[in-house]
């Protein structure tokens, strides 16, 4: 009885969880578009949401840019402060800024 009441507690958390990350992820999607960003950025900004940063490397596996594109586009998400830049050129990381934290 106790197992099985703490799984559905875990489970009901869980779903939760990711009702509102996905839920979060459309309003921004829909932001993102809206403001001119490309469908790929987009992308990019939930993968490392999701995953707590991205490389530029993961951005030219998931994407299918070339590098230069990627370099350029992660750019452009720093600019917008979107993700920040940490690192060297060689081992930089982008890690997304927290949106909910500068309303």
């Amino acid at each position: 009885e106790f197992f099985s009441r703490l799984v559905d507690v875990q489970v009901d958390a869980l779903v939760t969880y990711l009702t509102d990350w996905h839920r979060a992820m459309e309003e921004f999607r829909e932001v993102g578009e809206a403001s001119g960003l490309s469908t790929r950025q987009v992308d990019a900004y939930a993968l490392a949401t999701q995953k707590g940063q991205i490389t530029r490397s993961e951005y030219v596996e998931v994407t299918g840019v070339s590098v230069a594109t990627a370099s350029r586009d992660l750019g452009h998400l720093v600019k917008l402060g979107l993700l920040v830049a940490e690192g060297n050129t060689r081992s930089r990381v982008y890690r997304p800024v927290d949106q909910r934290q500068e309303d």
